[in-house]
């Protein structure tokens, strides 16, 4: 991307903003109609830009909103800066959000973050166009998602995917997914007597390219929860977090 900075915006669209601050609207709709959320992203080696657009129902500000609604309208999309043009390669996904590129490009994950689980969709081989469950059953609800293998030419697979797992799961939430006139109910009741509070915690896991748990690092200390983003540079972890009031940092495993 010629040394620009490109930006999932959550209101504004997928940006590219160059070194001199000059910000470039890349895409903020789909065949006419405006995205609502776009989320995260990773760039391939041929430049196209894979993203998310979390939501079709509910954007930044109501995101809370997609989890008691239920609905699976997110998207994977992606974004050709040669032709200009967006295509939606998965819907119907449960709060789509971080994306990752595989060894090679080979596949893109997305984090299906209401399911607790992750996707991939083929890019690459026999299997390229299909899509099937990279992980199930995730403890906790995964956020953004990265891989640190990037940049290895020779594609051998080495590198971990991080997965930033802001909050635990929420059993009580669950249990009423299939009971819409119940969720409504329960909606409607002041957050006090909900009592929907989870465990802070910080918590992150490393997963290899076969969909195997490698790590597993989970703080409850308190001194850096809600982790919303993980990416390895060099020997260590940067952390992100919607509640935190800087960036985390601690050595990779």
């Amino acid at each position: 991307q010629q040394g620009n900075l490109i930006v999932a915006d959550a209101f504004k669209g997928l940006l590219s903003i160059s070194k001199d601050r000059a910000v470039t609207i890349l895409a903020d709709s789909v065949a006419g109609k405006r995205m609502l959320f776009p989320d995260d992203l990773d760039i391939a080696r041929d430049g196209v830009i894979w993203f998310t657009d979390a939501s079709q129902r509910f954007d930044q500000h109501n995101w809370i909103l997609d989890f008691w609604e239920g609905r699976p309208t997110g998207r994977l999309l992606s974004y050709d800066p040669k032709t200009k043009q967006t295509r939606v390669h998965m819907e119907t996904l449960r709060f789509a959000n971080g994306v990752a590129l595989g060894p090679d490009d080979a596949f893109v994950l997305v984090n299906e973050t209401i399911a607790a689980r992750i996707l991939r969709l083929w890019l690459k081989g026999p299997k390229a166009g299909a899509t099937d469950v990279f992980i199930n059953g995730l403890p906790a609800y995964p956020d953004n998602l990265s891989y640190s293998g990037k940049g290895n030419d020779k594609g051998d697979g080495k590198g971990i995917f991080w997965v930033a797992l802001p909050a635990p799961r929420v059993q009580s939430l669950e249990n009423i997914a299939g009971r819409p006139f119940l969720r409504k109910m329960v909606l409607r009741l002041p957050e006090s007597l909900v009592g929907v509070e989870p465990e802070t915690v910080g918590w992150v896991i490393g997963v290899d390219a076969d969909g195997v748990i490698r790590h597993n690092l989970r703080d409850t200390t308190g001194a850096y929860a809600s982790i919303t983003s993980v990416n390895q540079f060099d020997d260590h972890l940067l952390l992100g977090s919607i509640t935190m009031k800087s960036v985390g940092r601690i050595e990779a495993p």
